[in-house]
């Protein structure tokens, strides 16, 4: 667990399920239950109901930052300079240009869904907010981008 396979060298998928994560934060009476269980056999302390529910929120911060910024590196891979041939022939050039855009809008598409998913972990999380705003404004470059570097007629 935490370690990407081989042909997932991209941390598209976590290697956890959110849902369980976030599902957690309503279970704070199984987690009394299994911590008392351990502190009985000597494995742990007992932690009082309400030590657990003060940590609730917390988890929801510390988890929702963290998809945060799993979508900032995809933001960070999608600006990265593609390096185009400029001096090759129009076909050759115009499908440089095909494979960079689909390569950059995945990876703001990728962005995107991290940052949702640290949203519905924490609704109020106001910077998966601003830069699911600045997401959305960087695609809408890339969309404008390619338009005019395939020449399309945009009159209507």
């Amino acid at each position: 667990m935490g370690v990407a396979s081989e042909d997932n060298d991209d941390y598209g998928t976590p290697p956890f399920n959110s849902e369980q994560l976030v599902s957690l934060h309503g279970k704070t009476t199984l987690i009394a239950a299994i911590t008392r269980v351990l502190a009985e056999e000597g494995k742990a302390k007992v932690v009082a109901l309400d030590e657990i529910d003060k940590a609730a929120p917390k988890f929801q911060e510390v988890v929702a930052l963290a998809f945060f910024n799993w979508g900032n590196v995809h933001m960070y891979a999608a600006r990265k300079r593609i390096p185009l041939d400029e001096s090759a022939a129009k076909d050759v050039m115009a499908t440089q240009i095909q494979v960079a855009y689909d390569w950059v809008r995945e990876k703001y598409s990728l962005a995107r869904e991290k940052y949702e998913e640290a949203l519905l972990i924490k609704p109020d999380f106001y910077e998966g907010l601003l830069a699911l705003g600045q997401q959305q404004f960087e695609m809408a470059k890339l969309h404008w981008s390619f338009a005019l570097a395939k020449k399309l007629d945009l009159s209507g």
